[in-house]
């Protein structure tokens, strides 16, 4: 693990540019190369591709990047290390520095995202680049507690609405973890590289799925026929008819034995019958 030299340039850069790092920030630098070499690697540049960089801090990533893509879009919110960034990689033409806040900002167009993500907004991020982002592949650094929830499979202990939901959005599979020395300051936990092939979403409407995965989720253990009477008091559904809407044969599955599609589907015929019985009116258990 080369760590020293890195370690030492990182301080001195954060040094000169008048930055402590702040743990409840998510802010923890890579200072291990073969982190760096394993996250450049994954994105499987040719040197055609714009890459967006989330959280660029002081260049331990951006560097390589620019050395194999076409164009490193390095975004940074902290505006000390912003200018720092300007500074330093002045000389290098295919590097844009952006100050700005990723979940804010208007997403720049990119062909990869190469990101050790700030852990504070990780999920928040990974969802707004899924869902309006126009990539093809992601390499990004998450904690590996939260890397499991994005890879897991139906059945598994670490499946969750995390899981279904971005199953939907991309396929994703983990590349290698690495330990908390790998960052200045060190994280409390190891941390894990993923890949994300983004998938194209189209018609999902992740506002209602939110909802109805929460609610099933929350009685995970249980079969969905089961699980959908709380999602009826939950939603004030008609029990009856949101049962009826659903195939005979997803009835029998345990909440987190169903794959991200078997979750869909159930969405959609829960938000159609719950269409059909506004168009009824009231039903007759409203009624009484």
């Amino acid at each position: 693990m080369a760590r020293g030299a890195l370690l030492r340039r990182t301080e001195r850069a954060l040094d000169e540019a008048g930055i402590s790092p702040r743990r409840r920030l998510g802010q923890n630098y890579v200072v291990d190369e073969e982190l760096i070499s394993c996250l450049v690697g994954a994105a499987c540049l040719t040197g055609k591709e714009t890459v967006l960089e989330i959280g660029a801090g002081t260049g331990n990533l951006t560097r390589p990047l620019a050395e194999r893509a076409r164009k490193v879009i390095a975004v940074e919110k902290d505006r000390a290390a912003a200018r720092y960034l300007a500074e330093i990689l002045s000389a290098r033409i295919n590097v844009e520095v952006v100050e700005g806040d990723i979940l804010s900002m208007d997403l720049p167009r990119s062909d990869r995202v190469v990101s050790n993500l700030p852990y504070s907004i990780s999920t928040p991020v990974t969802f707004r680049l899924l869902k309006e982002g126009a990539f093809g592949l992601a390499v990004l650094t998450y904690q590996t507690e939260v890397a499991e929830r994005l890879v897991a499979q139906p059945g598994t202990p670490g499946y969750s609405r995390l899981s279904v939901m971005v199953g939907l959005l991309a396929k994703t599979y983990p590349i290698r973890s690495f330990p908390p020395e790998s960052f200045y300051p060190k994280p409390m936990v190891g941390s894990t590289v993923v890949a994300m092939e983004r998938r194209g979403g189209e018609g999902l409407d992740t506002g209602s799925l939110e909802a109805t995965l929460k609610a099933l989720f929350s009685q995970r253990r249980r079969v969905l026929k089961k699980a959908l009477v709380v999602y009826a008091k939950i939603s004030g559904a008609d029990r009856a008819v949101a049962i009826s809407s659903v195939r005979a044969e997803l009835l029998t599955k345990r909440v987190f034995e169903m794959t991200p599609e078997e979750f869909l589907e159930v969405d959609r015929c829960l938000r159609g019958a719950e269409a059909e019985g506004r168009g009824r009116g009231p039903s007759r258990s409203a009624e009484r």
